[in-house]
């Protein structure tokens, strides 16, 4: 309301000027909110690559269309202060700018800093302020402070005063300057224009006292041969140039003119000071001046106005004292505008009609009506009994309105009075809508939930017309959503549950065997409209298809791309529309092909709500609004303007211009960049140029060498590289609209990334210098110390052969003789070689801890020797004849035997048999001693059962190798029946015979693992409890299970757990989290059951899954 009184006050006001008008035009805004350094704006240019540059109290900006670059003392020390006065373009790219205390400078886009330009007389003359600057038509360039004027000399590149009219060209405060095409000096001041010719003598003078000269606030060429003057008060003077005799003063409806342009369609644009802004299409007496309003703001907002600039695209830009910055397009009947753009408020739009005057009539959900006038100034809003609004139909003053839960009612627009209709002869009427329509023929429909199709003809009465299909058994349709016009007297009707087409007599289904297919996603037409023949277009939850005028006939528009789309409206010119929940397009059914419409909607569209208006402007309702736009007058932008790289940043910080990095200039200028390896955190900005309000440049890159993908910017004109390894790449950054029709621009900028220096080729060439050096170094010495040392065995060795022969000749005259004498003289062999020595030759020594050693023999000195040359490194027992040895096997159950075969043959025999067919000592393996070397006697120690056969005399080294070998072998094997039982156990199934058989486990090993297999899941349970149940020590139980299987009983316990887990996980009827199977398997941690298990199996549980795969 408030605003509708604004609206018609500005009117009245602006009416006491005969030669005036008001105009309302959508206005771009943007704030110190947008990034804008500060709301006051001194000053506007636009350079020749598309950039605005804005001057104003807070630093100087550029402006690509959607992002503010900003250039602020503290970040640039080379810039004198932060309040810009005036920024202009002067050709060339350059960018000049001024302000107070005599500060003039100049962008270096090059080096990204700022250069000095203020005159050097200006040291004597005083730091008066810089007013603004001059181009002439000749290319010469002008700066003027409040007091003197300055020419740009080429080859010094300063300004300064060597120019013939600089001593007469001067005054106490200059407001304005220009120069025209005959070289004249047009300045104006406080109270006086003057103008001089070139050698700066005074061709004419006007002042306050002789021509009412009020203060000078702008002079600027018009047309080709008149200049105009603006002052602070409300005429302008127009001259001639060439006859400056000629002055036309012309009365404005404004004063305070801070700036004017005259565009590239020849008009003109002022900018004042507290007026607003308004523009001319000419100057004369007679012109016509308007006042442009924003519709989507108030006079207010604009009207002080500093800065004032003209856009490539003809659009206005302008700077406030207090608002920031405006722009708008004055030709914009062919943009896309949301309803909230122009005021109206935010509501469930659900359906359009049009009024006999032109007005657009909106229905909302839960709001009533709206009525929009076509220039979008006037909105006037209808109340109705029922404010759930579901479809508008429009007969002239009178309007249908259905509702959901009050009928369909009557809503006259001049009055305002709405009231429910009466249905005539339908008894107990629905109030109940989904839409009401009208068709060619006038007929009103009201299409009911649950209560059939309600018609009334232009001279009948409301009547119910029934949906049902006699050759369709038990086929009847009650809610109806939707009627179109068909071709002729046709009418589509859309059900819940079928689709129907009324030829004027009777109905029939089309295609019901869409809709009996029995699914969890049955065929729905979510929305349909009807082109200029009468066809039927659906957009339905299985695609977009279209019905012939007769419904005979079915396609399919499979060119269409897929989405979820909730409208769709037959625009004409064989342009179909359709909107989803990000995109509106139109496509051509003929030529198979589409469009996107330019822009971002991010609003939900309404389903089923769209209009077309009488002057072809199609409404798409939101659930926030509406859009309107014009389908013939939209010209979308398939171009980009400007695209390059902007600034470079490395750990946060700019790279200057200059610096090792960026030796050759600004990045923009440069092809490729190298960095250092330590360098991280890279940031690189792209510069686009984009000042289109809907369909925004998109950008996507990709560092190629790096990573071959695309992938989006989104919002963001800045590339972030945590880190950047060492190689070379080609960053490539592409930019596209959504309808360009050719290859997307796209730059590229080679980076490489230099290695550190030792992985340089000049130190990997010393390196391998001195590696081969050392090498050499190393290969001389080793070789020197075989040598030697192979001179030392070699003595030794044929010591050694010496007492073998001894040896031997001793053993031929009494092969009866005790063992310890072999023994002793092998020994003897062994003299130099320590206990330590012994050791180290055997590799792995674990299978000696808390093993224990049976020794059979029947010589007592024998076997004390043997058991000597074993008791550093077992647990020794000694028996002197195989019926002992069968006892005490049984008893301790020793991890091997060793028994002498010289003495008794058969009785060790006899007793490898016993051992083998117990089930406690069968799995204990034999060890046959005996100083007979002939095959068959080595055959029958092997027949008996024994593992291994050894021949006297042996060393003391031989002998522990064999044990070695063969309790690693035994550990070995014992781990693996291990692993196979816990696997079954796991599986909960039984080890069949065969497998018991060849698989046999120390019956301690099967006791133990019974015992684990029954507590594993207690996170309590440790190696005291599990000694308690097989009722052995816990040391015992520690060194049993360790000497036959490598393995503490912890170990066992934990691995059982880990298989256990591995056996749910795996299991694909399991729902159980990890935490769960953790808990169940008896650890009370989820995350060191995660770590173990990755130690274990080398992955991680939740990729069970994808290892199946």
């Amino acid at each position: 309301m408030r605003r509708a009184l604004f609206l018609i006050f500005s009117l009245i006001v602006f009416s006491v000027y005969s030669a005036e008008n008001v105009k309302y035009a959508r206005f771009d805004h943007f704030s110190s909110k947008d990034g804008l350094s500060s709301n006051l704006v001194f000053s506007l240019t636009k350079d020749s690559t598309g950039f605005l540059w804005i001057g104003t109290d807070f630093g100087l900006d550029r402006f690509d269309g959607s992002l503010f670059k900003h250039y602020r003392k503290k970040e640039y020390p080379s810039l004198h202060r932060d309040d810009i006065y005036y920024v202009r373009h002067i050709g060339h790219n350059r960018i000049v700018f001024g302000g107070f205390g005599g500060m003039f400078q100049e962008y270096d886009r090059k080096k990204d800093i700022f250069v000095e330009l203020m005159p050097d007389e200006m040291d004597t003359l005083g730091y008066s302020q810089m007013k603004g600057t001059c181009v002439s038509p000749s290319g010469d360039y002008y700066v003027f402070s409040t007091e003197h004027v300055f020419k740009y000399d080429e080859k010094s590149g300063r300004f300064n005063s060597h120019f013939a009219a600089y001593d007469s060209i001067h005054s106490p405060f200059i407001s304005s300057l220009y120069v025209d095409s005959n070289n004249h000096f047009w300045l104006g001041s406080f109270n006086q224009l003057t103008i001089y010719d070139e050698h700066g003598d005074v061709l004419r003078t006007f002042d306050e006292e002789h021509d009412n000269c009020h203060p000078v606030t702008c002079v600027m060429p018009i047309d080709k041969d008149k200049i105009a003057v603006t002052f602070m008060e409300d005429e302008i003077w127009i001259f001639s140039k060439d006859d400056l005799s000629q002055k036309t003063s012309v009365s404005v409806p404004f004063k305070s003119v801070s700036k004017f342009l005259q565009g590239k369609d020849g008009r003109i644009w002022f900018a004042t000071d507290g007026d607003g802004l308004w523009y001319a299409d000419s100057l004369t007496e007679n012109t016509v001046f308007n006042s442009v309003i924003p519709y989507n703001g108030t006079s207010d907002e604009i009207k002080k106005i500093y800065g004032l600039a003209e856009g490539d695209d003809g659009a206005i830009w302008i700077g406030t004292h207090n608002t920031g910055l405006w722009c708008v397009h004055p030709q914009d009947d062919y943009n896309i505008i949301f309803s909230g753009d122009f005021g109206f408020p935010a509501n469930m739009c659900t359906s359009f009609a049009e009024d006999a005057n032109g007005n657009l009539l909106v229905g909302t959900d839960g709001n009533g009506v709206y009525s929009v006038s076509s220039d979008l100034h006037h909105i006037q809003h209808y109340s109705l009994k029922n404010n759930n609004v579901t479809g508008i139909c429009s007969t002239g003053d009178n309007i249908f309105v259905s509702t959901w839960g009050g009928g369909i009612q009557t809503l006259n627009i001049k009055t305002g009075i709405s009231s429910e209709i009466s249905y005539d002869t339908i008894s107990n009427p629905s109030k109940i809508f989904f839409h009401v329509s009208k068709s060619e023929d006038g007929t009103i429909w009201g299409n009911t939930a649950n209560d059939d199709l309600y018609m009334k003809r232009p001279s009948g009465l409301w009547e119910k017309l029934i949906l049902q299909d006699d050759s369709i058994k038990n086929l009847n349709s009650k809610w109806i959503v939707r009627t179109y016009q068909g071709k002729d007297s046709y009418m589509w009707i859309l059900a819940t549950n079928m689709l129907w087409l009324y030829d004027g007599k009777k109905v029939k289904a089309i295609r019901p065997e869409l809709y009996e297919e029995r699914s969890h996603s049955p065929y729905n037409i979510i929305d349909a409209d009807t082109d200029e023949d009468g066809n039927l277009y659906v957009c339905s939850n299985h695609g977009i298809f279209r019905y012939s005028s007769d419904g005979t006939r079915f396609d399919t528009l499979s060119f269409i791309p897929d989405d979820n789309y909730r409208i769709l409206k037959c625009g004409g010119h064989n342009r179909i529309w359709l909107a989803s929940y990000s995109a509106i397009i139109s496509f051509d059914p003929k030529q198979k092909n589409f469009e996107y419409l330019p822009g971002n909607y991010h609003d939900l569209f309404y389903l089923k709500s769209s209009f077309i208006d009488s002057k072809g402007r199609i409404c798409l309702g939101t659930t926030n609004g509406f859009y309107r736009f014009n389908p013939s007058k939209i010209f979308p932008d398939t171009t980009v303007k400007h695209i390059s790289f902007s600034s470079l940043y490395v750990a946060r910080k700019k790279i200057m211009p200059g610096s090792s990095v960026l030796k050759d200039g600004a990045l923009s200028e440069m092809d490729g960049i190298e960095l250092e390896y330590w360098m991280k955190d890279i940031g690189i900005e792209v510069d686009v140029i984009d000042y289109a309000k809907y369909d925004k440049v998109q950008l996507r890159y990709r560092m190629v060498g790096l990573q071959d993908e695309w992938i989006p910017m989104k919002d963001t004109k800045t590339l972030s590289f945590n880190y950047i390894p060492t190689g070379t790449y080609t960053l490539e950054v592409e930019a596209s609209r959504a309808n360009m029709n050719y290859s997307y621009p796209r730059i590229a900028l080679k980076i490489t990334v230099l290695p550190p220096w030792w992985r340089t080729w000049w130190f990997t060439l010393i390196a391998i210098s001195l590696l081969v050096l050392g090498l050499s170094f190393y290969i001389r010495k080793k070789t020197l110390l075989l040598r030697q040392k192979m001179e030392q065995q070699t003595k030794k060795l044929n010591q050694t052969i010496e007492e073998r022969r001894k040896l031997i000749n001793v053993l031929s005259h009494d092969l009866n003789n005790p063992l310890f004498s072999v023994i002793s003289s092998s020994d003897d062999e062994m003299t130099h070689l320590t206990h330590n020595e012994v050791v180290e030759m055997i590799e792995d020594k674990s299978v000696w801890e808390e093993n224990t050693v049976l020794i059979v023999d029947k010589n007592e000195k024998t076997r004390l020797e043997i058991k000597e040359m074993l008791s550093d490194y077992f647990n020794v027992i000694v028996t002197s004849d195989g019926a002992e040895a069968v006892n005490v096997a049984d008893s301790q159950l020793p991890d091997i035997i060793v028994s002498d075969m010289d003495k008794s043959e058969l009785s060790m025999a006899e007793m490898a048999k016993q051992l083998y067919a117990s089930e406690r000592t069968k799995h204990i393996p034999i060890l046959f001693v005996s100083s007979k070397n002939d095959a068959v006697d080595r055959l029958l120690g092997l027949l008996c059962g024994a593992i291994d056969y050894v021949v006297k005399p042996f060393s003391q080294l031989e002998l522990l190798l064999k044990l070695t070998n063969i309790l690693k072998v035994r550990q070995e094997h014992q781990k693996l029946i291990m692993q196979a039982s816990m696997s079954t156990r796991m599986k909960e199934q039984t080890m069949n015979k065969d497998d018991v058989e060849k698989n046999e486990i120390h019956p301690f090993l099967q006791s133990f693992m019974e015992k684990v297999s029954e507590c594993y899941t207690d996170s309590t349970i440790t190696v005291d409890e599990l000694a308690g149940k097989l009722t052995v020590s816990k040391a015992t139980l520690t060194r049993k299970v360790k000497s036959m299987t490598g393995k503490t009983p912890m170990e066992w316990l934990m691995e059982y757990r880990l298989n256990s887990s591995f056996q749910i996980l795996q299991n694909t009827n399991s729902d159980k989290t990890i935490s769960e199977v953790a808990y169940e398997v008896g650890f009370n941690d989820p995350s060191y059951f995660t770590k173990k298990f990755r130690d274990y199996y080398g992955f991680l549980p939740s990729q069970i899954g994808e290892k199946k795969k």
